[in-house]
């Protein structure tokens, strides 16, 4: 094989025809390595993104349903405290 040239990080080579059998398998299989390490740079983030955008949506959501809860046990709370101030006052202006 020649050096065709180098930069930062890789070896940049181009083979001649003298390649036997093995070499082009090395090749060749160097070549399928491509996709996948495209898929690890690329997808693996996006999954794991993915992965913490629903975990996040699922603790919103519980989240958003326990301020509800708790929004509409106060509520009812309030308007019974105010029933029962109501219904004591009535009794106290009957007794007196």
């Amino acid at each position: 094989m020649e050096r065709v040239g180098e930069d930062r990080y890789t070896t940049r080579v181009e083979p001649t025809e003298e390649l036997d059998d093995g070499e082009k398998e090395v090749q060749q299989e160097g070549n399928e390595d491509i996709p996948l390490r495209m898929m690890v740079v690329v997808v693996m983030p996006m999954a794991v993104t993915v992965s913490v955008a629903m975990g996040m949506t699922v603790v919103v959501i519980m989240t958003a349903v326990v301020v509800v809860v708790i929004m509409f046990v106060s509520t009812h709370v309030s308007v019974l405290m105010l029933v029962l101030v109501g219904l004591h006052r009535s009794c106290l202006r009957y007794v007196n």
